[in-house]
Formats: C-alpha cells, structure tokens, sequence
C-alpha cells in the first residue's frame, strides 16, 4: 500500500511516519506539509491511501478534497473525529465517514 501523510504538524507527521514504518503492508510512504505540497504529489504519484489534516493554514485539507473532485481520484473519508462524522461533502459521491 502507497501513503501519503498530509499535515502541516512536523510532530504528527513523524508520529504517523513511525507508524507506517513498523507497518508490513505499507510499501511505500510519502508527507507533504500542507494541502498545496500534496496537490502537486497527487498530480505525480498515485496513493492508495491519503492521511489528511483537516485543519491547516492556507488551504485546509477539506479545500482540498473538493479540488480533487475535478481529478479522477476516488475518496472515501475516514475519520476518528466524532465531529467529522456529520460533515458529509456534497460534491463527493463517494464519501463515507467511519468513527472508531
């Protein structure tokens, strides 16, 4: 499985970096630091899997959900946040919320 881990906290990308890591099933992972960096990763990489901040300066992690609408990239959202639950994208068909 391909990662990509976008977030602009270096500490949460090194925490989810180390998790990876330990991880079989991960062939490869990647990081950007914000949304802008991983638009532009997207445009060259294909990933399986996207760990996405929702919260970030600049353009949010949402606005960039909504970007890739206009790509040929399918998303589903998961989510740990019981806020995030209610939070459904018109524009994606193909979204589903999972809290755990």
């Amino acid at each position: 499985m391909r990662v990509l881990i976008v977030d602009d906290e270096p500490l949460a990308r090194s925490a989810l970096a180390q998790i990876l890591t330990e991880r079989a099933d991960v062939e490869r992972f990647d990081s950007a630091n914000d949304a802008i960096e991983a638009q532009e990763r997207l445009a060259k990489e294909d990933y399986d899997v996207m760990l996405l901040d929702v919260s970030m300066p600049e353009r949010s992690g949402l606005e960039l959900l909504n970007r890739l609408q206009h790509c040929e990239v399918r998303c589903r959202r998961l989510s740990s946040s019981p806020r995030m639950q209610s939070m459904r994208s018109p524009r994606l068909n193909d979204t589903q919320s999972i809290t755990s």
